[in-house]
């Protein structure tokens, strides 16, 4: 596991979780269950709905992951458009949904039972 993945994770769900009900829904559920298998709240920041997320003491990859999340499932065609054309885009720099894509098509061994503040 990386060094900040599980902190990513459960900052990442706390963020998902401030989603308004119709934006939640286009998050696969594939991404929500690996998420939640790699989170630990012990080592994770608090998040604040009432501050901007880059004010916070969240992890970089916090941030580029809730950024992936917004491009690939939330952002309007437009909003795709101007995030491609800005300096150093990459559409998947950190290769997580590669990664979620592998596991998820290794046989499942184990048995588990809005506000936009990306800014």
């Amino acid at each position: 596991m990386e060094k900040n993945e599980d902190r990513m994770a459960a900052e990442v769900l706390q963020v998902l979780g401030l989603l308004n009900q119709e934006d939640y829904k286009k998050i696969p559920p594939e991404l929500i269950s690996y998420l939640n298998e790699k989170c630990n709240y012990r080592v994770a920041t608090i998040i604040d709905s009432t501050k901007k997320l880059k004010a916070q003491d969240v992890c970089p990859e916090t941030l580029n992951m809730i950024g992936q999340i917004y491009f690939t499932y939330l952002a309007t065609p437009e909003e795709k458009e101007k995030i491609q054309s800005a300096k150093g885009f990459s559409s998947d720099s950190r290769g997580i949904f590669n990664k979620l894509a592998e596991e998820s098509s290794k046989p499942d061994t184990k048995s588990k039972e809005d506000d936009r503040i990306i800014e």
